[in-house]
């Protein structure tokens, strides 16, 4: 009866070689991942949501011109958000992480930097309007105090040029002394309109004038122009008091 058991120099067919013979490669392929390759860069793909973040982030300039326009940061930031998402999912896949930080940082910068802006300008235009609320305070006193050489001093040099002060002193005489009475008080309605102006950078601004006189139920109101003379504010006008003249006239 021959003997059925494998000698034990010899192995089985379906059993590799271990020893002096190459291992078949084939046997091997159960063994390889499922996403090998993902992480190769020969065909990882630049993420669009991060370019199209940095040309947002560097158009979030336009912001500065108008503030309308930030929309665009506001874009930007989204389209970073969105494209470090996309790229953190990718399983390497998708490249382009700094671009999207990039245009990230472009779009705030830039929206901190209008938001700056803006708070500056409220800023200046608080204490544009404390300043000229206390100097009509003092007007009013000087006026009712009758003195006419203080209240002259608070306009700017180009009204005093135009209108000299016997002409001042009258039109002022003129006003208290008709039916309207004594002048009460100077108040603004408090929408100032100020502007700087392009050729000497100098501020100006213009409110409406409420003057209140003792006769009257009802108080005057009269436009008013005003003009920041080194760094204090000046009347520049009054237009219903002190009419420029026509020309030719």
């Amino acid at each position: 009866m021959p003997d059925l058991q494998t000698p034990p120099n010899q192995q089985r067919p379906d059993t590799p070689a271990t020893a002096g013979g190459a291992d078949d490669p084939l046997t091997h392929l159960h063994k390889m991942s499922r996403t090998a390759g993902l992480g190769s860069t020969d065909y990882v793909a630049i993420n669009a949501p991060s370019v199209l973040a940095v040309i947002l982030g560097l158009a979030s300039a336009l912001a500065i011109v108008d503030k309308i326009l930030l929309i665009v940061p506001i874009a930007g930031v989204i389209c970073s958000i969105v494209a470090m998402y996309q790229i953190g999912r990718s399983a390497g896949t998708q490249t382009g992480k700094g671009l999207a930080v990039v245009g990230l940082l472009l779009s705030l910068g830039f929206v901190g930097f209008v938001g700056y802006q803006s708070y500056a300008a409220a800023r200046q235009a608080k204490a544009d309007r404390d300043a000229i609320e206390a100097m009509l305070v003092q007007l009013t006193g000087n006026l009712q105090k009758n003195e006419i050489n203080e209240a002259y001093a608070l306009f700017s040099p180009r009204f005093t040029e135009r209108v000299q002060l016997p002409q001042f002193t009258n039109q002022m005489k003129f006003v208290q002394d008709g039916s309207l009475g004594k002048i009460q008080t100077i108040t603004t309605n408090g929408l100032y309109d100020f502007s700087v102006d392009p050729g000497t950078g100098i501020r100006r601004g213009a409110v409406i004038l409420i003057m209140k006189f003792d006769k009257s139920p009802d108080p005057a109101r009269l436009d008013a122009a005003f003009r920041n003379v080194g760094g204090q504010w000046k009347i520049e006008n009054i237009p219903a008091l002190f009419p420029a003249p026509q020309q030719g006239g």
